[in-house]
């Protein structure tokens, strides 16, 4: 027999479609070979990469009302399973209210407002204007972010 697999951290523990959530643990898979399912509070995300310790993994969309708080399960080919209750939650989709300036060129300073614009994350990854990554992400928060616009 097999040592349980455990899982000792769910990161982040909260956010919306989109968001990429890192799971630790221990003998993640259970002796198998691959990952099946992965489910976040009860609706199945996108695998992006696991191995025995560390699986990463999308969040996908959830229809069900937001503030879902549920579980982490993690399903493997030989149907073995690792869960861990009540370790992850989704959160409010955020919400652009405005760009200012709504044009610009190369450095043009860009803020942005709205709500839950950090989608229950602590930081952004990654802003765009247009289709174009930003040269840099002056400041973030979930109401208010300030990049600087890139050629």
């Amino acid at each position: 027999y097999l040592t349980p697999g455990s899982i000792s951290n769910v990161f982040p523990s909260s956010g919306q479609f989109g968001t990429r959530v890192t799971i630790s643990g221990s003998n993640l898979l259970a002796g198998a070979q691959r990952v099946t399912s992965v489910s976040l509070a009860g609706v199945a995300s996108q695998i992006l990469s696991f191995n025995d310790s560390v699986i990463v993994v999308r969040a996908e969309p959830a229809h069900v009302g937001l503030g879902l708080t549920g579980s982490v399960h993690i399903v493997v080919s030989s149907e073995a399973f690792i869960t861990a209750n009540n370790s992850w939650t989704y959160v409010e989709a955020g919400d652009i209210d405005s760009v200012t300036p709504g044009r610009g060129q190369d450095s043009t300073v860009v803020d942005i407002t709205g709500s839950n614009m950090l989608g229950g994350g602590l930081s952004l990854a990654r802003v765009t204007l247009a289709g174009v990554p930003v040269r840099s992400i002056e400041y973030a928060n979930n109401t208010h972010v300030r990049v600087v616009a890139e050629s």
